[in-house]
C-alpha cells in the first residue's frame, strides 16, 4: 500500500496504512499531531490534507445558535471576543496639532494685519489724509518727543489723532474734526468742546471764555482750562483751539500736569504743525437751507436761512390772532435739547404791537420789561452778517421770584399788509442767547408783506 504522509505539512513522517485499520486515531511520532485514518476507499494522500480530517488537537466546535420565533440567531456573551482598548493614534495627534497651529496663526495674522491697516501710512508716507474733512496730518517722529496713543483719541471721540509725550514731562494732544450738514457755528464748536472736557475732566468752569487765535492759517478761538483729570486724578492745565471751516469743525486739545504745562508750549506747537488743510472731497460748497413760509391769506412771507425752524400745527394755541407757528431746534440736535418759538399774528391796522406781545407773555406776577439796545451775542446768520428787512426790537422779560429758566428774550418786527398789521415775534430762554439771539433776529427781520 502507498505510505500515508503525516497531515502536518511541515512534518515528513510516513505511515504504513496496512498496520492500522481505517478510522483509527493515529499520533505522529515525530510532530505529535493526532488524526483519524480515513476509510480505505478514499485516496489517503489526497484526503490527508483535506478539510474532512478531524484533528484531535483542534478546538471542539460549538453548535450554531438556533433562531427563536423567526428572529435572527443571537450570539452569546461567550461568543463575543473582547475588543482591544482604543487608543489615540499618533496620526490623529499630529493632525490636531497642525489644526491648532493653523487656527492660531490665522488669528494672529488677522489682528496684526488689522493693526497695520489702521496705522499704516497713506501712499507709503507718514502722512494720513482725511479728504472727506479737508485735512491731513503727519504721524509724529519719535525724535520730536511724541508717540501715537489711540486710547487717548478714543477718550475724546476724536477722528484725527491722539499723541502723548515720551518720557518726562508728561503731555497730551488730541485733534478732532467732524463734518456737519450745515455751516458750523461757534456754538456748535463750543458745545462739543464742553462735552469732551466734561467727559475727561472734573471741576471745569461752566462757561469758558474764548480768545482769538490762529489754526491752519485761519481765524480760530482758543479756550484755556484747569481741571482734574478723571483717569489719573492729576490737576491739569490745558487749552482747546476751535476752528470752523465752512461745514467742518476742528478741535485741538492740549494739556499737561499743572506744574509742567508752561514748559511744553513749543512741544505742543511741534505736534500741531503736522496738521494741515487739503482740498476736501466733494468740494467745499456750503449747503443752503433758505426756506420761505407763506401765510394762507397771502399777507406775509418769512424766511429761515439755516433750516432750524419747522412749522407746528394749531398756531392759535399760541396766539388767538396767529396764522403761523414755528419751532426752532438746534441744528443737528433732537428736539428738546434747546428750542425757541416764533409766531406770526395778523392784527388790526394801527394795533399796538408791543402791547399785544406782552399780553401773550404775561404771567403772575407780571414780568419786568427791558428794551435791549446792545449788539447781539452769539452766532451770526448763515450769510455771515445780520441784514433784517424789517426793523427788529428786542425785549428782556424777567419774572420776579421765578426760576431763571423762565426769563425770556423777545425779538419782534412788524409790517403793514392790505390794511392789516402783521407781527412776527420769537422767544427763547435768556441762557440760550448765544445760540438763539441772532437766529431769532434773522427770521423775524425777514418778515415781508405779501400783498
Amino acid at each position: 500500500m502507498t505510505p500515508l504522509k503525516c497531515p502536518n505539512p511541515n512534518c515528513p513522517f510516513l505511515f504504513d496504512p496496512s498496520l492500522v485499520p481505517p478510522g483509527a486515531v493515529l499520533a505522529c511520532p515525530r510532530c505529535a499531531l493526532r488524526f483519524t485514518l480515513p476509510p480505505a476507499h478514499q485516496s489517503a494522500p489526497a484526503q490527508a490534507a483535506s478539510s474532512d480530517l478531524a484533528f484531535s488537537n483542534a478546538a471542539p466546535s460549538r453548535p450554531a445558535p438556533k433562531a427563536r420565533n423567526g428572529e435572527p440567531p443571537q450570539e452569546s456573551e461567550e461568543d463575543e471576543e473582547e475588543a482591544p482598548p482604543r487608543s489615540i493614534s499618533l496620526k490623529a495627534i499630529v493632525l490636531a496639532c497642525i489644526l491648532v497651529l493653523i487656527l492660531g496663526g490665522s488669528a494672529l495674522f488677522y489682528f496684526v494685519n488689522r493693526a497695520w491697516e489702521r496705522n499704516k501710512p497713506k501712499g507709503g508716507s507718514t502722512e494720513v489724509a482725511a479728504a472727506e474733512l479737508g485735512l491731513s496730518f503727519k504721524k509724529p517722529d519719535p525724535n520730536t518727543g511724541w508717540e501715537i496713543n489711540d486710547g487717548l483719541r478714543d477718550a475724546f471721540s476724536a477722528k484725527l489723532f491722539g499723541y502723548q509725550r515720551i518720557g518726562r514731562p508728561d503731555g497730551w494732544i488730541v485733534a478732532d474734526a467732524r463734518k456737519y450738514d450745515y455751516v458750523v457755528r461757534p456754538t456748535d464748536l463750543k458745545e462739543r468742546m464742553n462735552e469732551q472736557l466734561a467727559k475727561n475732566f472734573s471741576e471745569i468752569p461752566p462757561n469758558l471764555e474764548g480768545q482769538p487765535a490762529t489754526l491752519l492759517g485761519q481765524s480760530a478761538t482758543k479756550y484755556s482750562f484747569r481741571g482734574l483729570h478723571k483717569e489719573s486724578n492729576a490737576v491739569c492745565l490745558g487749552e482747546v483751539t476751535t476752528l470752523a471751516m465752512n461745514t467742518v469743525g476742528v478741535w485741538v486739545y492740549c494739556y499737561a500736569p499743572e506744574q509742567d504745562y508752561a514748559g511744553l508750549e513749543e512741544a505742543f506747537q511741534t505736534a500741531r504743525s503736522g496738521l494741515r488743510k487739503i482740498p476736501k472731497a466733494g468740494g467745499d460748497a456750503a449747503p443752503r437751507f433758505d426756506k420761505t413760509f407763506r401765510s394762507k391769506s397771502g399777507l406775509f412771507t418769512i424766511t429761515d436761512s439755516e433750516g432750524v425752524w419747522a412749522e407746528r400745527k394749531d398756531p392759535k394755541t399760541q396766539d388767538e390772532s396767529a396764522e403761523l407757528w414755528l419751532r426752532g431746534t438746534k441744528a443737528g440736535r433732537k428736539e428738546g435739547a434747546s428750542t425757541a418759538d416764533l409766531v406770526v399774528a395778523v392784527l388790526d391796522d394801527g394795533a399796538d404791537v408791543q402791547a399785544h406781545i406782552l399780553k401773550q407773555m404775561n404771567q403772575d406776577p407780571k414780568p419786568t420789561v427791558e428794551t435791549v439796545t446792545t449788539d447781539p451775542t452769539g452766532d451770526p446768520p448763515a450769510s455771515g452778517e445780520l441784514k433784517p428787512i424789517s426793523e427788529v426790537t428786542r425785549l428782556k422779560l424777567r419774572y420776579p421770584g421765578a426760576d431763571p429758566s423762565a426769563h425770556k428774550l423777545i425779538a419782534f418786527s412788524s409790517a403793514s399788509s392790505s390794511g392789516k398789521t402783521v407781527v412776527a415775534y420769537a422767544q427763547s430762554n435768556l441762557k440760550e442767547l448765544e445760540y438763539w439771539e441772532q437766529r431769532m433776529m434773522q427770521i423775524v427781520g425777514s418778515l415781508k408783506a405779501g400783498k
